[in-house]
């Protein structure tokens, strides 16, 4: 189905600190993702949600995404692997892409 209108994004410091007029909106924070702040955007009913993990600087970063659009895993995968590609020193680092729950589609 093809996309008609995009979602809007709301940029917050904190999902802690996202009201609920972010339901169906692109959620993307400054701070972490853990468990909690996942149930946060789940009860918030955002259309996604993009979490900033990094531990220190490059090394230990990552993302989390909430509700990814279908697919989603496999195009991040093939992006995160040219990139690190491009800019990792030889035999340093990886990419890893995993999902929490398996994906399926909508009834």
């Amino acid at each position: 189905m093809p996309v008609t209108q995009l979602a809007p994004v709301l940029i917050a410091d904190s999902i802690t600190r996202v009201g609920t007029d972010a339901a169906g909106a692109v959620a993307v924070n400054g701070s972490h993702g853990g468990i909690y702040a996942a149930y946060l955007a789940a009860k918030l009913r955002v259309a996604a949600a993009v979490f900033n993990d990094a531990g220190v600087g490059l090394a230990g970063s990552g993302l989390m995404i909430v509700n990814p659009p279908y697919g989603t895993d496999e195009y991040l995968r093939d992006a995160y692997t040219a990139i690190h590609t491009g800019i990792a020193a030889s035999g340093s680092g990886y990419v890893e892409v995993t999902r929490l729950t398996s994906e399926r589609m909508a009834q």
